[in-house]
């Protein structure tokens, strides 16, 4: 039960403000920047994403039956529930809520920063977390700042510092959480003002179902934002290839991943304790129906502005600008881009199919717009291991080396697929396979 933690962390805290009362402004001023910058809009990700981390310890602690991985999202007039079939609030776990830029994630968990729960303040109201195992407390902002200013005499005061029990009947009295009662874990938000609940549907509107792709297996999320009929998206794991259901839409991917090690020492430095772990999960999603004109992006568990010049998404703990939506230049992100250049060449002769053996070309970086670009580390990396790579057919099928085939004389796919359909063996083992000028006409 976390009731006896809660009156030891906010006796701990309001110690430390009576040792060294510059920390309430101190934390005050953290709470604002949060609210300013990119975290300020993103409540539904960033509980989405708290939610994935619980499954995901799940997950690893053998907690969680396959096929039982299920996110909630809802929203009911002026009160935001989030759902998740995770494991329960730890009294770790309740301390980095009450904390900043402490959050316990490892391994393969998705959040770094220990600031995404800050983001609820700005819905300007209650937040209450239900757990079946472990027992349900309040947050309460305008409590919590009211009791800091009365017993320090300050003007500015945080308000996520301090937290409260709920008595044990609290989830059975509401009824959207009876509805939830699948549920490990429910968080319950109230919303300050109609314009923040439009905000909030909204972000539901457009949550990216591309977020289930990294997960390990199977899932569902759901999200109603009380206008129609709700929206889930599934993920189903088959025959290799993780099959993307959102509504009517069903996407087909090649994820490749890997746990990935750092070990060069300005990327260290440059990474500091808030990205550096002793490993680091690194994805690449690769649609399966490529559309050459889509540029794929960069995600830190969630997508940026970035693109990266070659298909599909590639997901790793980027460092990020201070909104969060775009990566930035540095020793780090480009010591994560050679390890991603390596993943990507060494996946991609798994693509190749009998029927389409220049298949993997559809991954090929395209052409840099500009030298600087942030993707440039990347692209140019992944260049220099696709000159030596086993990745381009012959045509017979077989793929080789670039440096060991000849192009057609003539770039015509039409001739080149006759000569193909009349040559001899050895002398198909010498040029590229047709296929490959249909796609370079293709694009």
């Amino acid at each position: 039960m976390l009731h006896s933690t809660i009156q030891q962390l906010n006796d701990k805290r309001l110690r430390s403000y009576e040792a060294d009362p510059g920390l309430l402004k101190e934390h005050f001023g953290i709470e604002e920047a949060v609210l300013a910058g990119g975290y300020g809009y993103r409540q539904i990700l960033e509980l989405v994403q708290n939610g994935a981390d619980a499954l995901l310890e799940a997950l690893e602690g053998g907690e969680l039956p396959t096929g039982d991985a299920r996110i909630q999202v809802q929203l009911r007039e002026n009160r935001l529930y989030v759902a998740n079939t995770g494991a329960p609030l730890s009294q770790e776990g309740l301390d980095a809520l009450l904390r900043s830029h402490s959050s316990p994630k490892r391994g393969n968990q998705i959040g770094r920063f220990g600031l995404g729960f800050k983001s609820l303040l700005k819905l300007n109201g209650r937040i209450d977390v239900f757990t079946r195992t472990s027992g349900a407390i309040r947050f309460d902002p305008e409590r919590c700042r009211a009791e800091l200013r009365k017993r320090f005499d300050v003007t500015d005061a945080p308000g996520l510092r301090l937290a409260w029990p709920l008595p044990p009947d609290e989830r059975a009295a509401d009824p959207v959480c009876a509805e939830l009662e699948w549920a490990e874990t429910i968080v319950r938000v109230d919303i300050g003002s109609e314009d923040l609940v439009g905000h909030i549907r909204e972000e539901i509107r457009s949550f990216p179902a591309e977020f289930l792709l990294f997960f390990p297996v199977a899932a569902t999320l759901t999200l109603d934002g009380g206008e129609k009929e709700p929206r889930e998206i599934r993920l189903i794991i088959e025959h290799g290839e993780h099959v993307l259901h959102d509504g009517k839409e069903i996407s087909r991917w090649h994820i490749a991943a890997r746990q990935v090690r750092i070990t060069k020492a300005q990327a260290i430095a440059d990474a500091t304790h808030i990205h550096a772990r002793d490993t680091v999960p690194m994805c690449w999603a690769m649609p399966l129906e490529v559309r050459r004109e889509e540029a794929g992006r960069f995600w830190a568990f969630f997508p940026t502005h970035t693109p990266t010049y070659l298909a599909g998404i590639l997901n790793a703990p980027w460092k990020l600008n201070s909104d969060r939506n775009a990566i930035i230049g540095g020793e780090w992100n480009a010591a994560l881009m050679a390890e991603a250049a390596q993943l990507i060449a060494d996946t991609l002769p798994s693509l190749v199919l009998a029927d389409d053996p220049a298949r993997p070309l559809d991954a090929f970086p395209r052409q840099l717009d500009r030298k600087d670009e942030d993707a440039a580390p990347l692209v140019e990396a992944l260049w220099a291991r696709l000159k030596e790579a086993t990745v381009i057919p012959d045509a017979t099928g077989k793929p080789r080396p670039a440096q060991e085939l000849w192009r057609h004389p003539r770039d015509t796919f039409k001739l080149a697929d006759a000569w193909q359909a009349l040559a001899g063996i050895e002398q198909r083992r010498l040029l590229v396979h047709s296929s490959c000028l249909e796609r370079q006409r293709a694009t």
